[in-house]
């Protein structure tokens, strides 16, 4: 998953019940202590239209940071109170994507400069998606441009009012593997651990979502400091839209995403299927599994839908607050 296709979660119960999925959190706007339900949620990064996202009743959404990508439409907390309200007069939690392995040329931390030359920990661009390059995330360089300054990235989410971050291509540790770096995982599992520190210093009931983090689900470490995994594509989609997914590419994958799935995490499934008998069949499946899905289009150019069918399984996710 990427914002663009070209440059222009402490104690789990598992209780099942009928026809609605629960997430119990403690978000950061709630005044209390009972757990915030999440029965829909929605994922959206192109096109992202404030007034669309407002009147919906989902209970958690995933939005980019800026209606287009860019720092000049970024929204503001005054946009945020507006979306986080719903029309049933309920809030939704409103967490945004920041892509944590690869570097984007539109977003307001691209220099042009890297355009004709790109700096040393920066390198080729991802053939699947232009303007994305791939990063050394481990150098000070990338982090930098993370967090750790108000003009970075995180810290501009922070600042908007985000109630958390859906972190997305974590899987690049993989290609690092490939260049002979073996501590490819462990870099990349420091960084999330990092990044999640240094947010709930300043807010600590900041949400972190991990998507895709194939055999970094296992890592008790990674798992101790976010809230949920995300995974696309798991029983269609790898080899094309619509094409069911191998058994042996399911059984890889949901291996370490039952990992985490025992160990009290839960596992949110984001698959591009449009309204018919797959989908119905896919909500079916991830429901027996007790993972959540929502329904995409490719480009994610509109909100996902959470599908009834699926939603078989209730079940309590980390507060936000709690020991990590």
């Amino acid at each position: 998953m990427h914002r663009w296709l070209i440059p222009t979660a402490a104690a789990f119960a598992l209780v099942f019940t009928v026809g609605v999925v629960f997430l119990a959190l403690k978000p950061n706007n709630e005044v209390g202590t009972s757990g915030y339900q999440v029965r829909h949620w929605s994922i959206q990064l192109q096109g992202i239209k404030p007034e669309l996202i407002e009147s919906r009743n989902d209970d958690l959404t995933v939005i980019d940071y800026s209606a287009d990508g860019h720092a000049e439409t970024i929204f503001t907390s005054a946009d945020l109170a507006r979306i986080k309200t719903r029309p049933d007069g309920g809030q939704k939690l409103v967490l945004a994507y920041l892509s944590i392995g690869e570097s984007e040329s539109y977003r307001h931390y691209w220099d042009p400069v890297w355009s004709i030359r790109r700096p040393d920990w920066m390198g080729a661009e991802n053939p699947r998606w232009p303007g994305n390059f791939s990063v050394d995330y481990w150098t000070r360089e990338w982090r930098s441009v993370l967090y750790g300054d108000p003009d970075a990235y995180l810290d501009r989410i922070l600042a908007a009012g985000f109630d958390g971050v859906y972190l997305d291509t974590i899987s690049e540790f993989t290609r690092a593997e490939g260049k002979d770096r073996p501590r490819a995982a462990k870099a990349m599992i420091d960084l999330i651990v990092d990044l999640a520190a240094y947010a709930r210093e300043r807010r600590p009931n900041f949400l972190v979502i991990a998507q895709n983090p194939g055999s970094l689900a296992r890592s008790e470490r990674m798992r101790s400091v976010i809230d949920a995994i995300a995974q696309e594509d798991l029983l269609y989609g790898v080899d094309g839209d619509g094409k069911e997914n191998s058994e042996n590419y399911f059984k890889r994958v949901s291996a370490s995403l039952n990992v985490a799935y025992q160990a009290g995490l839960p596992i949110l499934v984001v698959e591009y299927l449009p309204v018919g008998e797959k989908r119905m069949e896919a909500a079916k499946r991830l429901g027996q599994l007790g993972y959540v899905a929502t329904f995409a289009t490719r480009k994610l150019d509109q909100p996902s839908d959470s599908d009834p069918v699926s939603a078989q399984v209730s079940f309590g996710i980390r507060a936000a607050n709690a020991p990590r």
